[in-house]
């Protein structure tokens, strides 16, 4: 999608199931903007339907990128911890034409870059968003870098100077992101998936593996 006015229909990944989400685009000056909506049976983000509206334009030498999600709850304290929602979004950075599909243990392999913006400080760091390289998807189309092992040690940049997120009651975040396209090496149009990850609602499920952490997941693929 390229916002000029087209209408498109592509597939989400929720669960195991692939379920049609709606899009359109609008041309917004020089900003593009689509908007996702994902119906309650598909996720637990939100009571309701779940809305993702992205908005990006390219400049010389920067990708902004703003991205809303009509979340009805902001982080979550729990055990003396927060998890923090994130927005995840990869590019096609080795310019081959395909999104890597495949699992961590090849991680080294996979050239395709991610940017991570996080909806809070890390209690242990002032960073909030990241450039990650070596980065993959799942057969759901989630997001994955081996930076979850390795302690974002494969972090190339981070953005914190460019990056803000606001929490509003009724409206949800909003994600504002400028990128140097050095950083991700790729120009338009080019193929990207972005996935909102509520951490609040998957990460207490994690350690029962339970399928229903796909439920926090809001996954949306597009052409920046």
């Amino acid at each position: 999608m390229n916002g000029n006015g087209k209408f498109a229909v592509f597939y989400v990944a929720v669960i195991s199931v692939a379920v049609v989400a709606s899009l359109h685009a609008d041309h917004l000056d020089s900003w593009n903007r689509v908007v996702f909506t994902f119906p309650p049976e598909t996720q637990k983000v939100v009571n309701g339907t779940a809305v993702m509206e992205v908005q990006w334009q390219w400049l010389p030498e920067t990708l902004e990128i703003i991205v809303k999600v009509n979340d009805d709850e902001s982080n979550t304290y729990i055990n003396n911890s927060y998890f923090l929602d994130a927005v995840c979004i990869i590019f096609d950075s080795d310019n081959n034409g395909n999104l890597t599909c495949g699992w961590g243990y090849n991680w080294r392999n996979f050239d395709d870059r991610g940017i991570y913006l996080f909806s809070k400080v890390f209690p242990w760091t002032n960073r909030t968003s990241f450039v990650v390289k070596n980065c993959w998807i799942d057969s759901k189309k989630h997001i994955f870098p081996p930076m979850v092992w390795s302690s974002f040690y494969t972090a190339i940049a981070t953005l914190d100077n460019t990056t803000t997120c606001t929490f509003k009651e009724g409206e949800g975040y909003t994600f504002h992101t400028s990128i140097p396209i050095k950083y991700i090496n790729v120009k338009p149009p080019t193929q990207v998936i972005i996935n909102y990850v509520d951490e609040d609602y998957r990460f207490p499920r994690l350690t029962a593996w339970r399928p229903e952490v796909d439920e926090a997941f809001l996954v949306a693929q597009l052409w920046m």
